[in-house]
């Protein structure tokens, strides 16, 4: 996470939930006494989140007697492993099938195809829900190559 520094502020406090509900001053789980801004260059990182769920910041900003705060608005994040969407696939006759490991904040996925790596990928199908499809439109002796993105 990274954030600007807000005038005033002395400390800041992240809240956050790990199943897609918005976290509350009261609710959720809460990181404290945070002194310092953090720039995308130098972020703020809380680690072991769960993979492939919805999870929903906010951040708090207070002068250092807790007279003035002020909220962010909220923020949401599936975090993901770099192997999550990279498809698996398994070629029959005339086809190709795709899987790939199930993101459970999201049913939406969308399949790209293109006929070289550095190609241009093409959506084949729109929004897919679930996590596996049957590509009929393939040709016997090309080669594709396959990338799946989250609609979210």
């Amino acid at each position: 996470m990274s954030w600007n520094e807000v005038p005033g502020a002395e400390e800041y406090t992240i809240y956050y939930t790990t199943n897609g509900t918005f976290p509350t001053k009261t609710y959720g789980n809460k990181i404290e006494n945070i002194t310092d801004s953090y720039s995308p260059d130098n972020p703020f990182v809380i680690d072991e989140l769960e993979n492939g769920y919805l999870h929903v910041f906010m951040l708090e900003a207070k002068t250092g007697d807790g007279s003035k705060s002020w909220l962010s608005n909220y923020e949401m994040a599936i975090p993901i492993s770099r192997l999550s969407l990279v498809p698996i696939l398994k070629a029959g006759y005339g086809e190709i099938e795709v899987y790939w490991t199930d993101i459970p904040a999201t049913n939406d996925c969308e399949l790209l195809r293109a006929e070289s790596k550095d190609g241009d990928y093409l959506s084949l199908f729109g929004t897919i829900t679930g996590n596996y499809v049957t590509d009929t439109s393939v040709e016997t002796g090309k080669t594709y190559y396959y990338m799946v993105k989250t609609s979210y």
